[in-house]
């Protein structure tokens, strides 16, 4: 699971708009967007869970409740199912208590990357407070492997072996009641302009074990399949030139183009899904059986229904044939 940010910079009148940060730190008009997409023991990708959402509209509490309605209805759906063993992977920004002790009220598991790394806690239940960060330094090295790391150079992100070791230990929060493992993973070549020269993850997955530890940095790392999804879908509507004003509307259409990101990055969604079929066919889709849309098809098809929209928005009422009205009343109205 992971958040992200559709920035709309250059905009001023989108419904309920709200503030997110730019790539370089400061605020920018745009609406924060949560996902979750998952990974089975032998590969496969499916897409489980999006939502945009704004601080600005009617009815937002906290993006603290959008997160835990959204953990809930993904356990409940994924039990429902039948599977058993479900591990939550996240990203910095998760490391709320509340949302751990949500995760363990589940009984999920979980993989955490740490962004308050001075939160107080504990080598035992009854010991001295200290910052997870000082708590970390008393774990013993677990694991030492080589592994790629984004390094940017000139403003450009490569991706390089760096040899790393793994360091784990038990320890707690919330005040002694809460056992979690600290994982810490460091690189021994350092990197120049500030860049990260480790990690902090917080687990409630055994990590004694010999190659645990190790095991845990890997299942992190696999969080990063959903930024090459997610970079797709931001490039695939424009964000920056859809001119759409309603806030439902918006939603919709970014829902839609994860329908068609869910079929181009075999994320398990079937063609037989009728929402990708109008995307297809909005965008010239020839159907073959051998030959499914691509990319720059249901690009097009995304496009041509933002198109739609706003010629129906601009055009006097009853301007258009019933069935187009009624095809986009079902997309876009407000339920």
């Amino acid at each position: 699971m992971d958040g992200s940010d559709l920035r709309k910079p250059h905009s001023q009148a989108l419904e309920h708009l709200s503030t997110v940060r730019s790539l370089d730190g400061h605020l920018v008009s745009g609406y924060p967007t949560l996902k979750a997409i998952g990974l089975t023991p032998d590969g496969r990708r499916t897409l489980l869970y999006h939502t945009l959402y704004s601080p600005q509209a009617p009815g937002f509490t906290s993006a603290n409740t959008v997160i835990i309605n959204a953990i809930k209805r993904i356990v409940q759906a994924l039990r429902a199912a039948g599977v058993g063993q479900i591990v939550f992977v996240l990203d910095r920004g998760f490391d709320d208590l509340k949302l751990i002790r949500l995760l363990v009220r589940l009984k999920v598991q979980f993989v955490i990357r740490v962004k308050h790394a001075q939160r107080t806690t504990r080598l035992t239940p009854t010991s001295l407070e200290l910052p997870l960060i000082d708590a970390a330094g008393h774990a013993s090295v677990q694991d030492q492997f080589e592994m790629k790391r984004p390094v940017v150079t000139d403003g450009k992100v490569k991706w390089r072996k760096t040899p790393a070791q793994v360091r784990s230990r038990e320890m707690f929060i919330d005040g002694g009641r809460l056992k979690l493992n600290v994982v810490r993973l460091e690189f021994s070549v350092p990197l120049k302009n500030d860049q990260e020269q480790g990690w902090l993850l917080l687990t409630n997955t055994p990590t004694d074990a010999v190659g645990a530890a190790g095991a845990v940095v890997r299942l992190y790392l696999q969080r990063w399949s959903i930024e090459e999804v997610f970079s797709w879908i931001k490039s695939a509507l424009g964000w920056e030139q859809v001119q759409i004003l309603d806030f439902d509307a918006l939603r919709t259409l970014v829902a839609l183009a994860w329908i068609a990101a869910s079929f181009v990055f075999d994320l398990s969604e079937s063609f037989d899904d009728t929402q990708l079929q109008l995307l297809a066919h909005l965008g010239g889709y020839v159907p073959h059986k051998n030959r499914p849309p691509g990319k720059k098809i249901l690009l097009l098809g995304l496009l041509r229904l933002a198109n739609a929209y706003l010629v129906a928005h601009s055009q006097p009422k009853d301007a258009l044939p019933d069935h187009v009205d009624a095809l986009l009343h079902s997309l876009f109205t407000r339920r």
